[in-house]
Order: C-alpha cells, then sequence, then structure tokens
C-alpha cells in the first residue's frame, strides 16, 4: 500500500512541477472571418477573403487580367533606383496598389506636363480605377501597376474587336453606356467610359441649368451616358459623351406676371442664366435690383414676362436679391 503524502510534501512537489508556458499570440479573443464589418476591405490579413484577393493580384500579373480598385490617396515615392516620383495609391480590398503618374494615362493637351497631369490625379482620389499589375512581391505585398495598359486593353475589347453575332463592336456612337466620373469641375465633368476618357459639359448632360457641378455630382460617381462620338485613329481614340436624351425634360412652367424663387446659375455680358425652384430655367436680360448687381449663385425673386415653349425657358426680369451668395 502506497505511503499517504504530507500537505507539506504536495506542496513541494508542486512547486518543483515546471508550470506550461502559454503563449499570449495562440490566444484568440474572436474569431476573425466572423467579424461583421462595414467595409470587407479592413478585414485582416489572414482572412480567406484577403487571400483570394491576393491570387486575384498573383493572377493579373502573370495573365494581365483588368482588376479595379478606389484612388485612396497621392504619394511621391522612389520605386527601384528611380528618383521619388508622383505616384497614385489604389485601394484593392485592403492591399495597396501603387501606380506611377506616367502609366496613369492622363492625358493633359498638347505638352502634357507633369504638373498639369498632378492636378488631374488629385481631382481623381476617390475615383474607381482600372489597372493591371505589372510587379508583385509576395513577401511584403508590395504591387506596382498600370492604368495606361488597362485601359487601353478595354479600348481594344469594346471599341476595336467586333463581335461575332453582330459584327460591330460593343461600343459604337448611339451606345449607351455606363461612364464612372473621375474629376468634377463647376461647369465640366470628366468622365471614363470603358478606358476611353473625355469631357463633357454640364449642359450636355442635364436640362437642369446649375451653378455648381459639384453640389450634384461627386467623383466615383457612376453616369448612364450616350456616345455622340467615337473616332479612332493612328494617334488613338476620342469620344464624345451627353445624357439628356436620356433623361425627361422639365415639365415645370411659369405664367406671365408670375414672381418665382430662383438661383443665377451664371452671368454672361450682362445676361442673368437662373435655375427656378418651380423646376424651370429662367434668363433675365435686365434687373430691377439696386446696387449690388446680382451674381452668380445669389437667390433672386424673378418676374415672368413670357414663357419660350420650344425652348421650354422662362423669360423675365430679376426684381430683387433675396440671399446673397457668400
Amino acid at each position: 500500500m502506497a505511503k499517504e503524502k504530507t500537505k507539506t510534501e504536495v506542496v513541494e512537489e508542486v512547486k518543483e512541477t515546471p508550470k506550461k508556458k502559454t503563449s499570449k499570440k495562440s490566444k484568440k479573443l474572436y474569431n476573425p472571418d466572423a467579424v461583421v464589418v462595414l467595409d470587407k476591405s479592413n478585414r485582416p490579413k489572414d482572412s480567406k477573403e484577403d487571400n483570394i484577393h491576393k491570387h486575384e493580384l498573383k493572377n493579373s500579373f502573370i495573365t494581365k487580367k483588368v482588376l479595379s480598385g478606389v484612388l485612396s490617396s497621392i504619394e511621391k515615392m522612389k520605386i527601384g533606383n528611380d528618383e521619388s516620383i508622383s505616384t497614385a495609391i489604389v485601394d484593392y480590398h485592403g492591399f495597396r496598389v501603387i501606380i506611377p503618374l506616367s502609366e496613369m494615362n492622363i492625358i493633359t493637351g498638347d505638352d502634357n506636363s507633369a504638373m498639369k497631369q498632378n492636378k488631374i490625379m488629385n481631382n481623381m482620389i476617390g475615383c474607381e480605377i482600372d489597372f493591371v499589375v505589372n510587379g508583385y512581391t509576395d513577401e511584403e505585398d508590395f504591387v506596382v501597376a498600370s492604368r495606361k495598359q488597362a485601359m487601353h486593353k478595354k479600348i481594344k475589347e469594346f471599341y476595336i474587336d467586333k463581335s461575332a453575332d453582330t459584327g460591330l463592336p460593343v461600343i459604337t456612337e448611339g451606345t449607351v453606356a455606363e461612364a464612372r466620373i473621375v474629376a468634377v469641375a463647376e461647369t465640366v465633368l470628366r468622365v471614363e467610359v470603358f478606358g476611353a476618357e473625355c469631357f463633357v459639359r454640364v449642359l450636355d448632360i442635364d436640362h437642369e441649368w446649375m451653378a455648381n457641378a459639384r453640389d450634384k455630382y461627386t467623383v466615383g460617381d457612376k453616369l448612364l451616358v450616350r456616345l455622340s462620338k467615337v473616332e479612332i485613329t493612328d494617334e488613338g481614340i476620342t469620344i464624345a459623351v451627353e445624357s439628356k436624351s436620356l433623361k425627361e425634360a422639365d415639365k415645370g412652367k411659369c405664367i406671365r406676371t408670375g414672381k418665382y424663387l430662383g438661383t443665377i446659375t451664371s452671368v454672361v455680358n450682362g445676361t442673368y442664366f437662373l435655375r427656378l425652384n418651380a423646376g424651370v430655367n429662367a434668363i433675365a436680360h435686365t434687373t430691377d435690383s439696386e446696387y449690388p448687381l446680382p451674381k452668380k449663385k445669389d437667390k433672386v425673386a424673378f418676374v415672368c414676362t413670357r414663357f419660350d415653349e420650344e425652348a421650354h425657358v422662362a423669360i423675365g426680369i430679376i426684381t430683387r436679391i433675396v440671399n446673397a451668395a457668400k
């Protein structure tokens, strides 16, 4: 029969027994894959979904498949032994994709100066762009890509290659397509339609006159457009688009001697162009308002003297400034 250990002997034995080391790193307080996230791009790097996106980046590097991501920032950095250059940083599901300015395919005119290209690229922050991966380092998840190659590939696919069914390219003059808004100014938008870019006046997009396109459109929005011009030459592709034909015209009307509140959208050679709250565009050649004269973005009182049914525009006089623009 085994001798029963005394209390003192048990305590000494416990002291001498080595404690098992626990690794803090191995302890998980929650399952990362089970977290309900607002933005899936914020999911931890070891998730299954991120492994899929990593594979997509590698696949683009090998096959030159076109991927899309959001231009999230502009940074200056060194790539290889080159000097520090401007680069666009694209967020692809949490992975940083670096696109040098020279590979952004920003056409500014005859000079194509880096300063103008930088300015346009800065205005593109927040828009979705296409890219093809040109360099990939697995250890650091360092990805370098080209928007230029992606755009050229899309132009070939949608504007040049002919469909076996119709014998025509997918996009021709008259085609209705979805466009990305890549930059917004007061009176024009810069849009990209499957690899081809162009500027479009707000007057060609909406029946509604507006003082500032930024009040309605933002970078990153998608816009339905009709291709009014598609011209392909040895120098490249030229397109023009419009949207007014895809939208219903204004249905509102103004009656003679009626008084309306409106906003001045522009002033040209003393003529005032307005958008009335009644949902009608208006023109005033004169103003009864005392000094200072009304200016762009002012809210004014307008009296209709006649209504042009053909142009669907109210003609009248500005009587006073209701609220001056700041």
